[in-house]
């Protein structure tokens, strides 16, 4: 964009034997992999801006690491202006690190074009977020996984301009279209608590006896001034405080036991060591400021640890086997001078922590999910384990827990979740209880904890699913009166091992801003919930809503819209907030919590149901795991826990599907949806992306968009989950190539904005536009959509205008497997499913068509595969893609029209070369920009 803003260091420094090169702005980053670095300062950025880091980088003739994703690393800090580094929860477009505070890796040469060498020269592009209120950034170029020293040239760090937030209207199409308006850029600060006088209270319950330590950092407007303070108030098992004087604390009679936090820097870093008194239960902390005029924030969230003696690593060794010992080191650990003076066995500490009445009903999170996800799933069928869409798998008499028939990593997870060996306990002829505990037994002991048999094990979703599952299988061998005690000491060791590990988790944030949190905290929280009796349970029970009461508020708007862009896992949000409130609706300490999640939910699930398509499917953007109907899914969730949501008119109306064309724009809300519903099979749906594109490692597909007709899905998105797939084909199917988008000179997309910009109708078709930064500050990129009411007909246009004296873009449209596409005479393209046909004509407003192609399986190198689209049970499966070419001089705007009737491509292009629509089309970007 023409105002970008080019930003030069202040300062350079180069570590771990990396140099200045021969040449002026070169650097040679050397092969102390992680420690060689050049690191550059940039000062008096501007704060709520996107920022694109961009450099040369040219690699050695004999790298062996040209085809890693990881090579090297960008590290980021974030400074206030006395540089004092500001600690967020995350950054838009990098993830957070532990050399760096926050990264992005750079990918070898291999995937940025199949025609480049590893001597050859490629250009690097980073995009993120420069949250208020950062004054600096420190930049760091390191290597990662190079073998040899690579040349970094051409270091630029730019800025764009014309991103401050617009104000929403949408109106009828006036003599000049209305704005929208820009989405308000949504950084991390919105977490942070601005502090008052009044204080803001967090509670935890108590390990009895154990210091608690709370971590966090205030942000102070300018250095020298009082800062802030935390009160602290320790209360007994009744509620009642305990008098202070408190250790570690100071006292003043306004505001009783307080920690004093000095703000001597901008961004000034604490730790509360909060040491309990005696029959201490919980403690409850207020940050405040000391005057009414002060102006300080507490970066949210907080992180809660134990003392370092009581983290997992230091309960038991790997030399001992946790099997046999956990249970008694963790107790000696906890109560080192017994009354007694005799140890107890694992089994008389298992009686104690389960036997009869100390084991509490299981909260079965994660099995009500996957109820609600796929209703009566078998997972064993014909004597075999079957998931992720695989056919059956024989169980060996033995597992050694390295099994990956499939290679599939979706499978691996399914598998190492362990959620299957319920469907064996409740099953006598596959071995019903003591088969399902054996196994689990079989598992942890193949599992040492640092080296696990199969990493994914550790993944946070697997582990949070197979803590419950040990939850609900002591549950079953409490109450049988045949059960093995020594089996089930067992067994409770390791769910309370798991329970150390998503404490530390939790508490260290280590997901936050991800759905994980959330899932690793449901099971956490089941976890403190079912074993009261274990000295840690109501620590943990504590810590786990507190960070659900923090997630939801992060996840899910009070007006419905998502910080997740999946639709897929904005629902199953939606159902782990709602099966958590029946969980915990009798729970005091919870009552806020599920007051606030009930309106959250209401609200999203009447978002959701409008964007579904009429064959019950959400649109597949974002990860989307295949094999589930979403319609059904909504359904179970409301019929089991969502009765009070259908006094909802709007709910009910949405749920009756009313015949007729609608377009829900959802300004905020990362969908805009279009769709006609006649009688029967006579629908069609248009569904478009948008939002911000935050996570480095997400999909990139900002104003992607897929359309359906009677039943045929004519244009799909190259879907799947990322997570369920590795190397170069989640590479596709999270980059801009698996999404049905427009790429300008070969530069796809990378963390940037998308917003609707304008919405109106016009003589029977409607009109939106969306605008986008996704493609970094040399572009002023929009795309408009024009449909008739019934969608019979939609045109897709693309305008991008640059400060390049020529360039071009490709489009790209992808097929279902079931579509046959063509070229056919005159530039056109026909596509065939189920004897219904789809026309595509090229549309040109400004410069030229370059070319049309249909492409289907092109793999011969990794960073160009094309024509694929995800499959059920994962991979890629062939598929044709249409990808045309549009080229000019500053600027070049061009499309497509989509038409399934004749009638409907005649008013398409009627409409277009009507003066009022054709002079929107050709306004220039500084008339965009003006306003």
């Amino acid at each position: 964009m023409s105002d970008a803003r080019q930003i030069l260091p202040s300062s350079i420094q180069h570590a771990g034997d990396s140099l200045p090169g021969p040449a002026d702005g070169q650097h040679i980053i050397a092969t102390k992999n992680r420690w060689s670095r050049v690191a550059l300062t940039f000062t008096d950025v501007a704060s709520d801006a996107w920022c694109e880091f961009s450099f040369d980088v040219t690699c050695h003739p004999e790298e062996t690491a040209s085809q890693a994703h990881d090579f090297a690393a960008v590290g980021v800090a974030f400074l206030m202006a006395d540089q004092s580094s500001i600690d967020f929860a995350y950054i838009p477009g990098l993830t957070r690190a532990q050399i760096d505070p926050f990264s992005t890796f750079v990918s070898g040469p291999h995937h940025h074009d199949k025609r480049i060498s590893p001597t050859q020269t490629y250009r690097v592009h980073c995009n993120f977020l420069v949250p208020a209120p950062t004054k600096h950034l420190l930049i760091t170029v390191r290597g990662w996984r190079n073998s040899h020293p690579f040349h970094v040239t051409n270091l630029s760090l730019r800025q764009h301009g014309g991103v401050a937030p617009r104000t929403s209207a949408t109106q009828a199409l006036p003599p000049a279209p209305s704005r929208v308006g820009q989405a308000a850029l949504s950084g991390p600060t919105r977490t942070w608590t601005v502090l008052t006088s009044s204080p803001e209270w967090f509670r935890y319950s108590l390990v009895p006896g154990r210091p608690l330590f709370v971590r966090g950092q205030i942000i102070a407007e300018s250095s020298g001034k009082d800062g802030a303070l935390a009160r602290v108030v320790f209360r007994d098992q009744l509620g009642q405080e305990l008098p202070p004087p408190y250790q570690e604390t100071l006292t003043a009679p306004a505001v009783g036991a307080f920690v004093n936090i000095p703000a001597h820097i901008q961004a000034r870093r604490f730790t509360l060591e909060l040491i309990p008194p005696e029959n201490a239960a919980s403690v409850e902390i207020g940050f405040q400021t000391w005057h009414d005029d002060a102006s300080v924030r507490l970066v949210m969230p907080l992180e809660v640890s134990l003392e370092v003696g009581l983290l997992l690593e230091n309960i038991s060794g790997d030399e001992t086997p946790h099997e046999e010992s956990f249970l008694k080191q963790l107790m000696e650990k906890l109560d080192p001078a017994p009354i007694s003076g005799e140890r107890q066995s694992s089994q008389e500490i298992a009686h104690r922590l389960i036997g009869r009445g100390s084991l509490a009903s299981p909260f079965k999170i994660h099995s009500r999910l996957r109820a609600l996800q796929q209703g009566n799933d078998l997972r064993i069928r014909e004597g075999g384990l079957q998931f992720s869409g695989y056919s059956p798998w024989p169980l060996p008499e033995r597992p050694d827990w390295r099994e990956d028939p499939f290679r599939s990593p979706g499978w691996r997870r399914e598998y190492q979740s362990l959620a299957w060996l319920l469907s064996i306990a409740e099953r006598p002829d596959a071995g019903g209880l003591d088969r399902a505990i054996d196994l689990a037994i079989s598992w942890s002991r193949s599992s040492t904890w640092g080296q696990p048999t199969d990493d994914l094990s550790m993944h946070p979703l697997p582990l949070a699913t197979r803590t419950e599952v040990f939850i609900e299988l002591l549950a079953l061998g409490a109450a049988a009166e045949s059960a093995d005690i020594d089996a089930l000491s067992e067994l409770l060791g390791e769910a309370i091992r798991h329970g150390f590990v998503l404490a530390e988790i939790i508490g260290q944030n280590v997901f936050s801003h991800s759905i994980y949190q959330a899932h690793a905290a449901s099971a956490l929280l089941s976890l403190g919930k079912a074993l009261p009796q274990v000295p840690t349970a109501r620590y943990w029970a504590s810590l786990a809503l507190s960070h659900l009461q923090q997630s939801f508020k992060e996840f899910v708007g009070p007006d419905g819209t998502f910080f997740e862009s999946a639709p897929h896992y904005q629902l199953e949000l939606v159902s782990l907030g709602a099966i958590l409130g029946a969980a915990l609706k009798d729970d005091p300490e919870a009552h806020t919590f599920c007051e606030e999640l009930e309106t959250r939910l209401r609200n999203a699930v009447l978002s959701l149901i409008e964007i579904t398509d009429p064959d019950g499917h959400l649109p597949a953007f974002g990860d989307t795991p295949h094999l589930y109907r979403h319609a059904s899914w909504i359904r179970r969730l409301i019929a089991q826990y969502g009765q009070d949501w259908l006094t909802d008119s709007s709910i009910k109306a949405e749920l009756s599907y009313p015949r007729g064309s609608r377009i829900l724009p959802s300004q905020g809300k990362g969908m805009a949806v279009a769709r006609h519903y006649g009688h029967e099979r006579d629908w069609r749906y248009l569904c478009s992306s948008y939002g911000e594109q935050r996570n480095s490692h997400g999909h990139h597909d900002a104003t992607s968009f897929v359309f359906s007709d009677a039943g045929s899905r004519w244009i799909v998105d190259a879907a799947g989950s990322s997570q369920n797939e590795g190397g170069p084909v989640r590479q596709y199917l999270t980059s801009s190539r698996g999404h049905n988008v427009a790429i300008p000179d070969g530069r796809e997309q990378t963390a940037g904005s998308s917003w609707i910009e304008t919405q109106f109708s016009l003589r029977g078709v409607n009109v939106f536009e969306l605008r986008s930064t996704v493609h970094g500050p040399d572009y002023n990129h929009r795309r408009v959509y024009v449909s008739t009411a019934d969608l019979a007909a939609v045109a897709v246009i693309d305008d991008f205008a640059g400060m390049r004296d020529a360039h071009s873009f490709e489009g790209l449209l992808h097929f279902d497997p079931n579509v046959t596409a063509a070229i056919a005479p005159a530039q056109t393209v026909i596509a065939f499913c189920d004897r219904r046909r789809l026309h595509i004509i090229p549309y040109t407003v400004t410069g030229r068509l370059s070319g049309l192609e249909v492409l289907q399986g092109i793999s011969d190198q990794q960073a160009a595969l094309q024509g694929f689209v995800s499959r059920p049970s994962g991979g890629l499966q062939p598929a044709s893609v249409l990808r045309y070419k549009f080229s000019g001089r500053s600027r070049v705007s061009g499309g497509v029209i989509l038409a399934t009737t004749g009638a409907g491509l005649k008013t398409i292009k009627r409409m277009l070369s009507e003066p009022e629509l054709a002079e929107y089309l050709t306004r220039q970007p500084a008339d965009q920009d003006a306003g």
